[in-house]
Order: C-alpha cells, then structure tokens, then sequence
C-alpha cells in the first residue's frame, strides 16, 4: 500500500517537474517567437500613410562592420549609418531627376500587368487636372510614372525653366475618359522642390522666343505659371525607391531600371552612368567625374558594377587622374561601397591611396539617365548628374553662341582650354588691382549691382558708377584685349537686368537703356572694345533667386558682362 502510494507521489512529481519545463520552453522559446512574428507583419496592400518613424537600422552598416574587421583592403574608410526612409538634409530640384514608374516602360506591358494595376487603383482616389492634354479628364491623385531631367524632358524647355528656379517634369497617369486602348495620358508640367515636398504646377503656359536669326544655344522662351494652382506630394527615399504621399494615401515608384516586371530581361539590357559632379558641389573624396556599367544582372539584391572608372578633381583637360582598381556594389537597401587601391596621375605614376567610402545612393534614371546622387552619413549631398554634353553645355552656356551639339569634341576641349584661361586671367588680374568684381568661376562673366551704377529707375551713370568702370575697365580690358586672345573673343556682351517691379514695357526700355549707358561709357574709355562690344535688354526674364526660390528683386536689378567666344577658328 505504501509502496503504491510512494510510486504515485513519485509520479506526480515526475509529471509536475515536466510541466514546469514544458512551462520553461514556452517562455524561453515561443512567447519571443510570438512577440517577433507579431511587430514583423505589415499589410503589403495597406494604402495608409506610412509611419513617420525612420528606422536606424541598416544591414549596409553591418557590411561595413564586417568589411572592416580585416576583409578588406587597409583604407581609410568613410562609414555611414544609412536609413531605411531618409531625405539629404540638403533638398535641391534635381533630386528626382531620372524615371521613377509603379508599372513596367516595356511597349506593351502595361496593359499585361493587370494585377499591378488592380492594385495600384484599389483604394485610390481620383482628381481632375485641367490641362490641354488630359481634357479635364478624372486621374488619379498619383502618376504612374515620373519623369524628370535633361535626358528625360524638353532640353529648351527645361533650361529656361532652371533660369527661373523651377524643372520640367513629365507626369504620366491612367485616364478614366480616355479608351480602353490608350488609358494613359502624358502631360509636361513645371515643379520645384521645398524640403520634403514636391509641388507641381499644372497651370502654365510656354511659347519660344529666337530674336536672333543665326539661333543661339538656348531659344528664350516667354513663360507664365500660375503659382496659385499646385499638385504637392510629399516625399522621402526608402532604399532606391521613390515613395509619395498624398491625401493619407501613399504609392512607392521605382527607379525605371527595377519597375515591377522590368529587370535586365535581355542580353542588350544595361544601365550607364558617365557623368560629371554637378557644377557648385564640393566632390566626395575628391571624385569628380565616374564611368559606371551595369549589364545582365538578375540579383535584384546586390549590383555589383562590372564596370567602373573613378576620375578625382581636375584642371579639365590638363590632368586626369584615375582611381586604381575600382570597386563598387550598390544594395536594395539603396547603399552603395565605393573603394579603389590607388590613383594614377598624370605621369601615369600610381600612387598608393586605399580608400573605402558607404554612401546612400539615388539613380537618377536608367539606360539613358541622369547620373546618380551619392549621400555621406552627414548628409551631405553630392550629385553626379552632368553628363559630357552637359557639363561642357554648363561650362559653355554663357561663352558660344551657337549650339555645343554643333561642334566636335576636338572644338569643344579647344574652346574650353580658351575659356579656362580667360577666366584665370581675369581672376588673377582683379586679384591684383584689388578690384572688388562678383566674376562667376564657371562661366566668366561679370555681374554689377546696379545700386553702384544707376539710382532707383534711372540710367544715366552715377558718379559712383562712372568711378567704379573706370577701375574695372583697365583691367577686363587688359585681359580681353592680349595679344594672346586675339580672334579667340567674338564679342563682349553688356547685359542690362532689372526685378520684376513695372511693366514689362518699362522694365525692357530700362534694361536696355542701362546697357547701352554702361556700354557707351566703356567705348569712351576704351576705344579698342568698339568692334566686339554689343549690348541687350533682359528686362527682368531672368531674375535672381533666394535660397527660397523667390525672387531677390535688389539682386536681380544688375548689369552683366560676358565674353563670348570665337568658334569660327
């Protein structure tokens, strides 16, 4: 009887102590398995607005830990710590310049993706947008696809547009009124960036203006915008994606080379960047030009760039120096690892310089992009967005009158090598005589408050005015007129400017009647500028602007000398 009775305690306790690891286990193991599965589900199709939260973590940062834990080369290493939803602190209007699109640009194809497109429009809602193109058609309040910079629009309209602080953007959206064989409509609209918001001008108006018979580089264009009316989303980067946000609704678009369905489907299929640090910008680690390839990739993960030339700061065409085996991977998480083993100058000597760089990385469009903009952990922004054409466009633009398409790459470094020197001379020249003169340090030209010159709507010369030419104009006439340029300057351009105050009328008579006063007074004092000398009326067509984009209207009130240069050579 006892021993029944002992046998059945000891049972008990057996039975007992396997519930308390039973117990044991299930903390230990399944309530943290609980809690983990529950803060990882999301709702893919969820349309809310996301939360505003921005997640610290990064697995580039563990990448960056691992590599320099004795994987990589000994270099000097700059490390960021990159977010999973971030803007630069430094916002600028080509921020979004490439394709961004939440469908594929393959012909055809976005018929085929109805299930994109069920979900794209499931919950969605719609406006009307009265432009010439929709016809006052009802569209959704997100496009499908974005598109914007200079490979991407109008080139004459966009640089005309950038004159007055704003981009071209082409907005394309899916029409309810449009037949079901043609559902999408393109529509071009001006845009401006301001902090985390893009905002949209859908009222506007252009029309091409070319006074000068034998062209010139960039047709002048007559444009109103109707800054009442706006189209505004805000935004922000999640990986390499571009994410929207609008009326409590959200849409991710992405970079047109990874849209949905669209990825290296062929062997042709590659993306190019070959572009210059945008004029303006200090470079990264001295970078300032890159060559990146990227072909028949399918890991939609890793890229690792199969091509990759690094080019570092330079006098343009006198030294070139290149990284030495350069290396470079972006990640979906949209970081990138930049690293080289040395520099080749241009005695073609290599110089040992290790170095490795994490950066946050937007590609601005795909086969025939806009470049890319790198981003370090400080949020400094550094974009490589001028390709070849544009960057000589950039150094150019205020120096050739004809278009740099016209010319060969030969003519272009010749006139470049002119203008690079002009610029230096004339920077040296008013060093020296202690001139005080506001020369731009790309483009060369001269800008002149007109409060030193002229009183308030007047255009006969102070003479504070004439006491100040009398200074500048021994000097810039020293220059252009050396022997060394001779036939090499075409013509000194005097621009009269005023702000936006007045009629168009009085501002035009103005503008130029302040030209033709400085211009007259230069002929009197330096007899040998007669047969190069030419002046223009801008009237206010071209206003400076504030770091607000709104127009500095004592800054825009300015005279302007360029030179221009001979291509007839």
């Amino acid at each position: 009887m006892s021993l029944n009775v002992q046998n059945k305690k000891h049972k008990s306790e057996k039975k007992f102590s396997r519930a308390i690891f039973y117990l044991l286990v299930i903390i230990v193991l399944v309530i943290p398995l609980l809690i983990l599965l529950t803060g990882c589900q999301t709702d893919s199709s969820n349309r809310n607005q996301p939360e505003n939260d921005r997640d610290t973590g990064s697995p580039a940062q563990d990448r960056a830990d691992e590599t320099n834990n004795g994987n990589s080369i000994n270099a000097r290493t700059s490390q960021i710590a990159p977010l999973s939803k971030w803007l630069p602190e430094q916002t600028f209007n080509s921020l979004i310049w490439g394709e961004y699109s939440v469908v594929s640009l393959r012909k055809n194809e976005i018929r085929d993706q109805i299930e994109i497109l069920d979900e794209f429009l499931d919950g969605m809602k719609f406006e009307r947008i009265p432009t010439d193109i929709t016809d006052d058609d009802e569209v959704p309040i997100f496009p499908l696809v974005l598109s914007a910079g200079p490979e991407n629009t109008h080139t004459k309209i966009s640089a005309n547009l950038r004159k007055l602080g704003y981009e071209l953007l082409n907005y394309t959206v899916l029409s309810k009124e449009a037949p079901a064989s043609s559902p999408i409509r393109w529509m071009n609209m001006p845009y401006k960036i301001e902090a985390n918001k893009i905002i949209i001008f859908p009222d506007w108006s252009h029309q091409f203006v070319d006074p000068n018979p034998n062209a010139t580089q960039i047709w002048d264009s007559i444009i109103n915008i109707n800054t009442e009316k706006t189209i505004e989303f805000e935004f922000y980067f999640e990986g390499r994606d571009l994410v929207l946000l609008r009326d409590g609704l959200f849409v991710r678009m992405k970079p047109n080379s990874w849209a949905v369905g669209n990825y290296f489907t062929t062997e042709n299929d590659h993306m190019r960047i070959d572009h210059h640090l945008n004029i303006g910008y200090e470079p990264l680690f001295d970078i300032a030009f890159m060559t990146i390839f990227i072909s028949n990739v399918h890991d939609l993960n890793l890229q690792y760039i199969d091509r990759a030339y690094v080019y570092f700061e330079h006098d343009y065409i006198r030294t070139r120096l290149i990284a030495i085996e350069p290396e470079m991977l972006a990640f979906d998480d949209g970081t990138m690892r930049i690293s080289w083993t040395g520099r080749q100058n241009e005695s073609r000597e290599i110089e040992p310089d290790p170095t490795e760089i994490w950066v946050n990385y937007i590609w601005c469009g795909g086969t025939s992009g806009d470049g890319v903009i790198l981003i370090d952990g400080h949020g400094n922004v550094y974009p490589y967005q001028l390709n070849r054409r544009h960057y000589n466009e950039a150094l150019l633009v205020d120096s050739i009158d004809i278009p740099v398409d016209n010319l060969t790459d030969r003519e272009i470094e010749d006139l470049i090598v002119v203008h690079q020197n002009i610029l230096e001379k004339l920077q040296i020249a008013f060093s020296d005589a202690g001139i005080d003169a506001e020369i731009d340090p790309v483009t060369g030209r001269v800008t002149m408050d007109n409060s030193i010159l002229f009183g308030l709507n007047e255009f006969e010369l102070s003479d504070a005015g004439s006491n100040y030419l009398d200074g500048f104009l021994d000097v810039y006439a020293s220059v252009v007129l050396d022997e060394e340029f001779s036939g090499g300057i075409a013509e000194i351009l005097v621009e009269g400017h005023t702000c936006s105050d007045g009629s168009d009328a009085s501002n035009q008579t103005l503008s130029e009647n302040r030209a033709n006063a400085v211009a007259g007074y230069c002929l009197e004092r330096q007899p040998g500028l007669a047969n190069i000398m030419v002046t223009k009326g801008l009237a206010s067509g071209q206003p400076v602007l504030d770091a607000n984009g709104n127009e500095d209207k004592p800054a825009s009130r300015r005279v302007v000398f360029k030179f221009i240069l001979n291509t007839n050579t």
